[in-house]
């Protein structure tokens, strides 16, 4: 079975999409800053990582340089509509680089696709 780490510093977001993913059949850890993420990725091999960029106590930014290249995981990022614009030139670095990006608010079923496509 395929699992996903999600990383959101908002509970209820973590909720939601750790119950669909699980509900859509995946093995679900969460967490909420990039620093509990950096100590999950070094104990476990997750299938795929699911991230918010803009989180207190290290940011998805982070998250992603300090792991980049180590864990041949995909990432899907996720960003509401505001840092869209502030964080414009770092989100097209990410894209560039093979990122997917998925902008707040998104849809089921739009995520479902994401996450079947990021799986294969």
């Amino acid at each position: 079975m395929k699992s996903i780490l999600v990383i959101d510093d908002q509970i209820d977001i973590q909720e939601i999409l750790a119950d669909f993913l699980r509900n859509s059949g995946y093995l679900v850890e969460a967490c909420s800053n990039g620093i509990q993420a950096a100590q999950k990725v070094k104990n476990k091999k997750f299938s795929l990582i699911i991230t918010d960029l803009m989180m207190p106590k290290g940011d998805g930014f982070s998250f992603i340089a300090n792991t980049n290249g180590r864990l041949h995981t995909p990432v899907l990022v996720m960003t509401g509509g505001s840092n869209f614009e502030k964080y414009a030139e770092k989100i097209q670095t990410l894209k560039d680089a093979g990122y997917i990006i998925l902008k707040k608010p998104f849809s089921k079923n739009e995520l479902e696709a994401t996450v079947k496509r990021l799986l294969k």
